[in-house]
């Protein structure tokens, strides 16, 4: 689906950001909205909530971001890049919060990864 998010993006790059986020923002929470009336069983707490907020905030400026770079880089580099940033910031989210270091395949993973945005980075420079 992310694949499909960035080829439709960056084909929308003569748009607006603006009206790119607002109706996929739109598109996004009235089945939310709908959904979550119909199965919530208790209402949240104010914490609760602070932390959807939060985290929607969070998600739209995700969305603003990625907007604007596919209308200025190709798919491919944004994706990488995305890719990379979302795993340093989950280690580092994990560690921190949770105290569990990542384990050594995932590492490995991660820095396979790393590598590859690193010499995809020097290619496109060239």
């Amino acid at each position: 689906m992310k694949a499909a998010d960035f080829v439709l993006s960056r084909a929308l790059k003569e748009v607006d950001f603006n009206i790119v986020v607002f109706w996929a923002e739109v598109i996004g929470f009235l089945p939310t909205a709908i959904a979550s009336y119909i199965l919530m069983e208790e209402v949240p707490t104010l914490f609760e909530l602070s932390v959807i907020s939060v985290n929607s905030l969070m998600s739209y400026l995700i969305q603003v971001l990625v907007v604007l770079s596919l209308q200025l880089q190709y798919a491919g580099l944004v994706s990488v890049t995305r890719c990379v940033l979302e795993i340093i910031l989950s280690f580092i989210l994990q560690a921190t919060w949770y105290g569990q270091v990542p384990d050594t395949l995932a590492v490995l993973g991660a820095s396979l990864i790393s590598v590859t945005f690193v010499f995809e980075e020097a290619r496109r420079r060239q």
